[in-house]
């Protein structure tokens, strides 16, 4: 996936991917918190999506570590909804994969 993305307040970032059905590939949104090291939340939407939904990072120290929250929240309606679980099904894989490199 292509990205354009940098972790400033306002910014308008894209991801490219390739198209999947009637999806065309693009998700765009924009930058709205910024707490270096801490938190990071940006507005998520792509063309099948009817409206904004909010992507939000949270880290937060603990005694083994770093614990990380990822909350994807706005899916309205039965369409979104319907899109919000292949979200989660991505956002489950991606986070897998994020693991498994920390890991190694």
């Amino acid at each position: 996936m292509k990205a354009r993305f940098q972790t400033e307040v306002g910014y308008q970032f894209e991801f490219q991917d390739a198209p999947r059905g009637k999806w065309d590939g693009r998700l765009w949104g924009e930058v709205l918190v910024v707490e270096p090291l801490r938190w990071l939340s940006y507005t998520w939407t792509g063309n099948q999506m009817k409206h904004n939904t909010r992507v939000t990072w949270v880290l937060k120290p603990i005694a083994s570590g770093t614990e990380l929250t990822l909350e994807h929240t706005g899916f309205k309606g039965f369409g979104d909804n319907i899109i919000g679980f292949f979200h989660l099904l991505g956002w489950r894989q991606y986070l897998r994969g994020l693991t498994d490199f920390l890991q190694s």
